[in-house]
């Protein structure tokens, strides 16, 4: 309790309780969608919908790199003035990748295989992905400037929506793919309208926009590049099980994965709120007061998740077997794999936190790749011998590698401050 109260003593207490309320309304509408799945339509079903976020978290990250990551990393380093206009001129770089989103997701959406695609289906996953980024974008430029007050609100707004109408679906029994992602599309466009008009229509001159984007480029080039590699590296799991075993066995690992949606909360919520506030200790110089922050809230977020297992486990012991769908019987062995997962993925994520707001791009990039290669022919391996819990194994030896790789870089003494990356 004395190490928590220390974290989130001060200007990080409100912020971060503030960046966990948003999470938990974005995870519950994805807790719920997934309960409707698991519950009121088939493993196929739901399979497919999980490969298709897994293809929208693909996008996302892209957005990260060229745009969201750059955004909240240097906004908290410029002037008022120049950070409005980076957003801006960022806004007007996403308008141009959403129209290459779209344009790719009608080729996924159509080749995708998924039962019940029909003409209108080729047109709502494409839009439904476009909205949910604009959204994305949105609130990460209220936490580049420190304001995740204002992300709380919208995405509240987004929640009840989308919750409202999700129980519509589930009362109708009209669960399927296309419908939950026309459901959060549509919830994505009432929240983001109004401040898309805005942004819209105050947008800088084209060599405002070129010379901004040129600046951060120079930091997102490499951010793309680990970007991908990290998508790869995280659902490599998924690709493979879908590739060797099925889509149904997707199924079943993702249904695992919920009870263990309040660790992925905390995953997120913290890279936002510490990613910008580890940049504002770098720009003062300060790389010590860095490097105890990023510490003490990676032992803060995994004693959480240790906590959170054993009462989850204690939970699952008396729950009755029948509690489950027949065919999700026994997803709760995953649980302990699950919790190993998270384990070296927090660890790995607040060094990436540290070296992201360091602008160490580059290194991260390399690392990053390089795992994500290993990752594939190790998880090919494991899937093999273990099945759908070598899936997890895979996963989860990857996390603990690339959390070696970064361990070593710290040890390593680099100068954060001194001498950042060209």
């Amino acid at each position: 309790m004395k190490l928590l109260k220390k974290v989130l003593a001060g200007n990080i207490s409100g912020k971060a309780f503030y960046t966990v309320l948003d999470q938990a309304a974005l995870s519950g509408v994805n807790f719920t969608i997934g309960l409707a799945f698991v519950y009121f339509s088939s493993p196929e079903n739901y399979g497919f919908y999980t490969m298709f976020m897994g293809v929208f978290f693909l996008f996302l990250s892209v957005q990260n790199a060229l745009i969201n990551t750059p955004m909240i990393v240097l906004s908290p380093k410029l002037e008022d003035g120049e950070a409005v206009l980076l957003r801006r001129s960022l806004f007007a770089v996403l308008l141009l990748f959403l129209v290459m989103v779209f344009l790719s997701m009608m080729i996924i959406t159509f080749f995708s295989g998924v039962t019940g695609i029909d003409r209108a289906s080729l047109w709502v996953l494409p839009l439904a992905v476009c909205l949910l980024l604009l959204r994305e974008y949105f609130r990460t430029e209220e936490y580049a400037q420190l304001l995740p007050q204002k992300a709380l609100k919208r995405d509240s707004i987004y929640a009840v929506a989308a919750l409202l109408a999700i129980g519509a679906a589930v009362y109708t029994d009209i669960v399927y793919v296309s419908l939950m992602f026309l459901i959060t599309g549509a919830a994505s466009l009432l929240v983001s309208v109004r401040k898309m008009h805005q942004f819209t229509v105050h947008l800088p001159p084209k060599h405002v926009i070129r010379q901004k984007f040129s600046d951060t480029w120079k930091l997102s080039q490499w951010s793309l590049f680990g970007a991908t590699s990290s998508w790869l590296q995280g659902n490599a799991y998924l690709l493979l099980l879908f590739l060797m075993l099925g889509v149904t066995e997707v199924a079943y690992i993702a249904a695992a994965k919920l009870l263990m949606t309040p660790i992925v909360l905390i995953i997120t919520s913290w890279s936002n709120v510490m990613r910008p506030l580890l940049s504002k200790a770098m720009v003062r110089e300060q790389p010590g007061r860095a490097e105890t922050l990023m510490y003490q809230g990676m032992a803060a977020s995994v004693a959480i998740l240790l906590v959170y297992t054993l009462v989850l486990m204690a939970a699952l012991a008396v729950v009755p077997s029948g509690a489950f769908p027949e065919a999700y019987q026994g997803i709760q062995e995953y649980v302990l794999l699950w919790m190993l997962v998270f384990l070296f993925q927090l660890v790995r994520v607040n060094y990436s936190n540290y070296f992201q707001s360091a602008l160490f791009f580059k290194m991260l990039a390399k690392s990053g790749m390089a795992v994500a290669v290993i990752t594939v022919g190790m998880t090919a391996v494991t899937v093999q011998v273990f099945g759908e819990a070598g899936a997890l194994i895979g996963l989860m030896l990857s996390e603990l590698l690339f959390s070696i790789i970064l361990l070593l870089k710290m040890k390593a003494d680099i100068p954060v401050v001194e001498k950042r990356e060209e």
